[in-house]
């Protein structure tokens, strides 16, 4: 694939590319380290994230890794700068409050605020706080050779965060999900499309195609109410029917009022795709 486009940003642990065609693609690019993020590292890609938000030249986002892996999460190297003098001194309470704070949970708010669509190419391994990124996708695609593993517990003594236990929990299901954060065994992608993980594997060659394809094609669609299709989603395993079906109203409310609204019945009668601004 071509890679043409101009450098939006070329940090150290990711780089973020806009193609001609508005799909800007960040790329996690330690692939020697299978691409972890520092403390930093969270942080611009949290600042990236709300930039392209508001960029008028993005219509799209593909999130994507270097080499053999896709995320690896944390880089604890970078971790272990922070902590006590003492060899059973972990982080203290200030500091990694503050990390979660500025850096860790500010990427998945600004995924979950995002006015465009966010795809996901699962090249290799997401492992760590990368599952929780890898998951954040509005729709996850993975190559043959993607695995996921949660590594959290078994190796940290820590609770899977930057939103594994959330979206892994909410798709896997309880059982699955206390059994591989507690094993931190690997989940090849075969079991993670048996599983309701990603939703669709892709050939190796064709990966990265694929997403920008899958995110020009939701660009196409209605972006204004991502957000809120994305909150409606989040909201229903947590609501009784009954309350869901007043969010269903009040949300609708608001978009039948629209102009999107309008030309897509219009279309519809006409018989056409709807040309949504």
């Amino acid at each position: 694939m071509s890679q043409t486009g101009h450098e939006e940003a070329d940090l150290r642990e990711f780089s973020s590319q806009t193609r001609p065609d508005g799909v800007a693609i960040i790329t996690f690019n330690m692939p020697e380290r299978l691409n972890p993020l520092g403390p930093e590292g969270l942080r611009d890609l949290a600042l990236h994230l709300e930039a392209l938000a508001t960029d008028a030249a993005v219509s799209a986002i593909v999130l994507t890794g270097k080499g053999k892996a896709f995320c690896s999460g944390a880089g604890l190297d970078r971790l272990l700068d922070l902590m006590g003098s003492g060899e059973t001194e972990g982080l203290p309470e200030p500091v990694i409050r503050n990390l979660f704070d500025t850096a860790v949970n500010p990427i998945q708010r600004a995924i979950a605020r995002m006015p465009k669509p966010v795809v996901t190419a699962i090249n290799g391994v997401a492992a760590g706080g990368g599952v929780g990124l890898a998951l954040a996708g509005d729709v996850v695609l993975a190559a043959e050779s993607a695995s996921f593993r949660l590594t959290f517990v078994p190796n940290l003594a820590i609770v899977p965060d930057l939103g594994a236990s959330w979206f892994f929990s909410r798709l896997a299901g309880r059982g699955r999900a206390l059994a591989a954060m507690m094993t931190g065994d690997a989940i090849s992608a075969r079991e993670a499309l048996e599983w309701g993980l990603i939703w669709r594997i892709e050939p190796e060659e064709k990966l990265l195609d694929a997403a920008i394809a899958m995110g020009l094609r939701l660009a196409a669609g209605p972006r204004h109410m991502y957000p809120l299709l994305r909150g409606a989603v989040d909201e229903a395993s947590r609501r009784l029917l009954s309350d869901q079906l007043d969010l269903e109203r009040d949300i609708n409310v608001e978009l039948c009022g629209t102009a999107e609204f309008a030309e897509g019945v219009r279309a519809f009668l006409e018989k056409r795709r709807p040309r949504f601004q």
